[in-house]
């Protein structure tokens, strides 16, 4: 998986979703935001679940490559939030993300 995508309208999907995530972590799945990449429909769908609620959040967004991920919700809403606001790409890679802020990708 491989898009950039507004980090301002991530963030503020991030933050919705995160009200449903439970906050122990005793089941570990169940702490992380689902990222489905679909290059065909040139959106990322967020999902998450307490097993009880589920909640998806569609973004808009460049895809390079399709693909998906489950990542830990908190730890991606820490670290986006300290980024300048535009477009972050976001790569997945065998057992990691990997995020460039807005100056990295745009070249400015």
């Amino acid at each position: 998986m491989k898009v950039n995508i507004d980090k301002s309208e991530l963030v503020s999907c991030l933050k919705h979703l995160k009200a449903i995530v439970p906050p122990d972590d005793t089941i570990l799945i169940l702490s992380t935001v689902l990222m489905v990449a679909d290059k065909a429909k040139n959106e990322v769908r967020l999902a998450v679940t307490d097993l009880d609620t589920t909640a998806v959040a569609i973004i808009n967004a460049h895809i390079i490559e399709s693909g998906s991920v489950a990542v830990p919700i908190k730890n991606l809403f820490n670290v986006l939030r300290k980024i300048p606001n535009g477009l972050v790409e976001i790569s997945e890679y065998t057992d990691m993300i990997k995020i460039k802020p807005n100056d990295i990708v745009t070249g400015k």
